[in-house]
């Protein structure tokens, strides 16, 4: 199994390479999948393979075909994303990664898309721990959400954490009760404060005790209510 440096090593010749051919100056590449995942969950799952996404809207078709020809190659077309970098603005020796939201979305489209149930159980448990890799709820745009809406509920039965949790790290639901339109949130009279039963039959509160500044955050506890 190579290590992680050797295939951030190998991504930094491939840019170069392609770097190196002027036709291509204006292609936006990053690296993606397993080799990305591998640099933000460094003691997750490893890989062997080095993925690229190279944009199809400003690569000219001749350098799709040229590396789709190549013996053996290993290039597939699939999808677009927004933190390609253009390949005349890499620094040298620096490798474009996707996002971690990016990577998270995109494993999360990936499940969607898989055919094999074993490889469906990956792309779940990677989205799961890219998620939780990340401290702050998100803020996803229409074209994400329209994704995580499709899929969210098959993912979340492949993985060990609620639809609950998943919704709260994703930013789905509203930290802020007055905002709440989904009735997610309950009023307790005797807390004075907002509650949510999760499936677990745990409490989550909109506010912890002594918030300051108007400022709320959440929380997960069991009681009887």
């Amino acid at each position: 199994m190579p290590t992680l440096a050797k295939l951030n090593s190998a991504a930094s010749e491939v840019i170069i390479i392609l770097k190196g051919i002027p036709e291509y100056s204006n292609a936006r590449v990053a690296v993606i999948s397993g080799l990305a995942l591998w640099n933000y969950l460094q003691n997750g799952r490893t890989t062997k393979d080095v993925d690229l996404i190279i944009s199809i809207d400003t690569a000219p078709d001749s350098m799709k075909q040229r590396l789709l020809s190549l013996p053996n190659t290993r290039f597939v077309t699939q999808a677009q994303v927004a933190e390609a970098q253009a390949l005349s603005q890499i620094p040298a020796g620096h490798v474009p990664f996707i996002s971690q939201i990016d990577l998270l979305i995109f494993k999360i489209n990936s499940y969607g898309l898989r055919a094999q149930i074993a490889k469906k159980r990956i792309d779940a448990r990677d989205a799961q721990n890219l998620l939780q890799n990340m401290t702050t709820p998100l803020r996803l745009t229409a074209a994400q959400l329209a994704i995580v809406e499709l899929c969210l509920s098959d993912i979340v039965s492949q993985g060990t954490k609620t639809q609950e949790w998943w919704k709260q790290r994703l930013g789905l639901v509203a930290q802020n009760p007055t905002l709440a339109a989904d009735e997610y949130w309950t009023w307790s009279p005797k807390d004075c404060n907002y509650y949510h039963l999760n499936s677990d039959r745990s409490y989550e509160w909109a506010a912890q005790a002594g918030s300051l500044n108007g400022q709320q955050s959440s929380s997960s506890r069991s009681r009887d209510h």
